[in-house]
Parts: C-alpha cells; structure tokens; sequence
C-alpha cells in the first residue's frame, strides 16, 4: 500500500530520518527535514508535540479517534 503525502506515517519517517542526520552531525539538514515534518503532520491532523506529561511521543500520532 502507498501512503499518501499526508499521511501521519509519512511524518513519522520524516522525523526519523531527522534523528539520523542529527547524529550524524548533519544539523542543517535535521532541521530542514523537522521543518518538513511539522508541515506534513500539520497537514495530516497528527501530533507531534510533547504528551502532558512532558515526554515526547516516539511516533506522530493521529488525532483522530
């Protein structure tokens, strides 16, 4: 199955692969990649902010019940 450009998933790699760049030193290219991420979740309706207990989900997870 292909996800869509929108799809939280979509996102959730995104994220991922600013992880990556982010240990790889790559700093520029993480934040571009994160900029890239919080659109596609914007777009998607999931959440990629902190839960109420200050920690941040592993996964963009979507909004919808």
């Amino acid at each position: 199955k292909t996800l869509g450009e929108n799809h939280p998933d979509v996102a959730d790699g995104e994220s991922e692969i600013g992880d990556v760049r982010v240990r790889q030193g790559r700093f520029a290219d993480a934040l571009a990649i994160y900029q890239r991420t919080i659109e596609t979740a914007t777009r998607s309706g999931a959440s990629i902010w902190p839960t109420p207990d200050r920690s941040t989900p592993s996964k963009c997870a979507s909004s919808a019940p």
